[in-house]
């Protein structure tokens, strides 16, 4: 079931991989810094060169496997975005009509030059995201954020967020259970139905996050939630943060198409 499947999913972010890999004894904040240089860089690049950021694939690509998972595994699971992607850069091809380069009989314009970079901007971002909330969890990510002096206002509200989406997801759980055990075998319902029970989850998730605020102020909550302590960032974070700065820096400035494979003006 799909809903349940996205629960066991959420759950699964919440501490992170518990397995010992290579990147589990990184610092939380280095990851966090090194991924938002990596989206920095993405983001810095012009909009028509994705022979140039196709290379930038090699950070995902190297990483996931050093954090416990396939890079298959974070590539699909980065297609879930690909619709609001593809809503945000669909119109460019339409737009900009110049002609960029042909191939054969086809010519290739910036627009569709445009639309490519964003898809791969987007997807890489995403999967750079993966990687790093499903290392260090989304509790540890919001306690490195805290660490980085980042406003207790803006991590709090993140860390509530992500226990209301699970609120809501449970409840819709538990609607949809009752609603097959009282179906008599029923796979569809009229719309007045669903209308009914979508204003009936709303409810009953306020309810249940209204009870939960109050158990949290009957413990002491003054605003902030205690997260624990973080490791000291030892000399290897430093090295993994140069190293990929480095990286990052250096597939910007150079197209490593164009080095490893040079045009040979002969032709």
């Amino acid at each position: 079931m799909k809903i349940q499947k996205a629960l066991l999913t959420l759950s699964s972010y919440q501490t992170g991989s518990e397995e010992k890999t290579i990147l589990s004894g990184l610092d939380s904040r280095a990851l966090i810094l090194v991924t938002l240089a990596y989206i920095i860089c993405i983001l810095s690049l012009p909009i028509e060169v994705p022979d140039v950021l196709i290379w930038f694939a090699i950070y995902p690509i190297m990483m996931a496997p050093l954090s416990g998972r396939s890079y298959t595994s974070v590539f699909i699971k980065s297609l879930y975005v690909l619709p609001f992607i593809l809503v945000i850069g669909i119109a460019n091809p339409f737009y900009d009509r110049r002609p960029a380069f042909e191939i054969g009989n086809m010519t290739v314009t910036y627009g569709w030059l445009s639309f490519l970079t964003i898809v791969l901007r987007g997807l890489l971002s995403v999967q750079a995201l993966i990687i790093l909330i499903g290392n260090c969890g989304f509790i540890g990510f919001c306690n490195a954020l805290i660490k980085l002096r980042v406003p207790k206002v803006l991590t709090t509200q993140l860390l509530l967020l992500y226990r209301y989406v699970g609120l809501l997801l449970q409840e819709a759980f538990n609607m949809h259970r009752a609603l097959t055990s009282r179906g008599y075998g029923k796979k569809s319902f009229p719309m007045k139905m669903w209308a009914t029970m979508v204003g009936s989850l709303l409810i009953h998730t306020y309810e249940r996050s209204k009870r939960i605020h109050y158990a949290m102020l009957s413990r002491g909550f003054n605003g902030s939630i205690p997260l624990g302590t973080l490791n000291k960032w030892r000399l290897g974070d430093s090295i993994f943060c140069v190293t990929c700065l480095a990286l990052f820096l250096f597939l910007s400035y150079f197209n490593l198409g164009q080095l490893l494979f040079p045009a040979n003006p002969s032709l």
